[in-house]
């Protein structure tokens, strides 16, 4: 559903006001090829409208700053919030034929605002992003009528709490041409990233396609011709806060994902402060700081443990017409690495899992030695053992399904036997 109200109040001898809501509700999006090349057209016929009509802002501007209109012009309050949108973008590989169906998920969740503005006077605009989610992944059976628990999604991005806080101060030239955005106040709760051989494979193959089509380069010509607007940036300040950023490599155990490593950045602050006299001499200003550490998935622990220790890292840098001039990084405690056969090991699966994005997605599962269903078991108890396995089935019931012996400190790659009904063949179900 979709409401929308609006109400306008006059005043006598002064500035009326208005008053505008608007309420999309949740929505999904059913996307396929030639959606995307019509709505590539569409975008690529605004850029042509753009350019076109740029030329003419300057002229419109003064028209618009000198006329007795604007003062008519009442004072809008305007809110627009939807509910969660969904977007589905589904496709085959044109290099891989007998590989699975392929797809792109996005979900989230937005709103906007604007408060006591009038035309050539102080905006105060806000934008929220309430929730965010990319995925990709490919369904088992893409004939199958039950889509959803047919795909295999592997998560790929997702931001929690985005919000951001527009201040343009009033000044003569009509708001809608002016030159510059004073400030611009940016915070976000949480950002996670993940990357596995699979979701790595799917977006690099989507971005290939992507920039192959014609009507990229199209595009990408008809932006770069666009003249210089009379709307671009003379100056601005930007500040940015990032409570959690969190980016992570796992490796794919058929539709389970393993976690390797991962980097985490806390308490990320950010500001920029750019200043353009006469369109040829930028400059900005640039301070950041964040607390960074890097860890590893510990395999006999099953815990994280630390690559690099949490550091505080501060950079302030300076640039003159768009070149670097001054860099400082100042880490107030140090940096503490830790190097050990354990990190050596996590190291060299994250190389592997990289190297495995690149083979076709029908061979990832036998591209690595830590392919599918596969686990590690380390003998770390300083004896050699002998041990028996045991699945744990429904109702709780074990069932014995292997035995063996390991030597101290041997580690040896264990794989969970595929199920008879996948296999189609009576092998039983356990571990080997």
């Amino acid at each position: 559903s979709t409401s929308v109200n609006a109400t306008y109040v006059p005043h006598a001898g002064e500035r009326g006001t208005a008053h505008a809501e608007v309420y999309v509700a949740d929505a999904h999006f059913e996307l396929n090829a030639p959606c995307a090349l019509a709505g590539a057209r569409a975008m690529q016929n605004v850029l042509d409208v753009l350019s076109a009509g740029i030329s003419m802002d300057t002229k419109i501007a003064d028209a618009a700053s000198s006329s007795s209109s604007t003062t008519s012009m009442p004072t809008l309050t305007a809110s627009y919030h939807t509910g969660v949108w969904r977007a589905h973008l589904p496709w085959r590989s044109e290099l891989e034929a007998q590989a699975p169906m392929r797809a792109v998920r996005v979900q989230f969740q937005h709103s906007m605002s604007v408060r006591d503005f009038v035309l050539g006077g102080r905006c105060v605009a806000a934008f929220s992003l309430e929730s965010f989610a990319l995925e990709t992944g490919y369904y088992r059976d893409a004939d199958a009528e039950d889509a959803d628990g047919n795909f295999v999604a592997f998560p790929v991005a997702e931001i929690v709490g985005a919000s951001s806080t527009i201040d343009v101060p009033s000044e003569a030239q009509s708001y809608m041409f002016r030159r510059q955005v004073p400030r611009v106040v940016v915070a976000v709760g949480e950002i996670r990233a993940r990357a596995n051989e699979v979701s790595m494979h799917l977006l690099n193959e989507i971005a290939d396609l992507v920039i192959a089509q014609p009507l990229t380069a199209d595009a990408i010509h008809t932006y770069e011709q666009m003249p210089s607007s009379s709307m671009s940036f003379d100056s601005f300040d930007v500040s940015a806060t990032v409570d959690v950023l969190s980016a992570r490599l796992e490796h794919v155990r058929v539709d389970v994902a393993v976690p390797v490593t991962q980097a985490l950045m806390s308490n990320v602050t950010v500001e920029v402060k750019h200043a353009n006299s006469d369109g040829d001499n930028s400059s900005a200003d640039v301070v950041a700081s964040a607390s960074i550490e890097v860890d590893y998935l510990h395999p006999v622990k099953s815990a994280w443990e630390p690559i690099v220790e949490p550091a505080r890292i501060s950079i302030k840098a300076a640039t003159a017409k768009y070149s670097l001039v001054a860099l400082h990084v100042l880490i107030a405690s140090g940096v503490d690495v830790t190097i050990s056969p354990s990190v050596y090991e996590a190291l060299l699966k994250a190389s592997l899992v990289c190297e495995a994005a690149k083979s076709p997605i029908a061979d990832l599962g036998a591209s690595t030695a830590f392919g599918p269903r596969t686990y590690q078991m380390t003998n770390a108890t300083g004896f050699d053992v002998e041990y028996a396995l045991s699945l744990v089935g429904d109702h709780n019931v074990p069932t014995r399904v292997g035995q063996g012996r390991t030597s101290s400190g041997e580690t040896q790659v264990m794989r969970v036997a595929t199920l008879a009904a996948e296999a189609n063949d009576g092998e039983e179900r356990g571990l080997s």
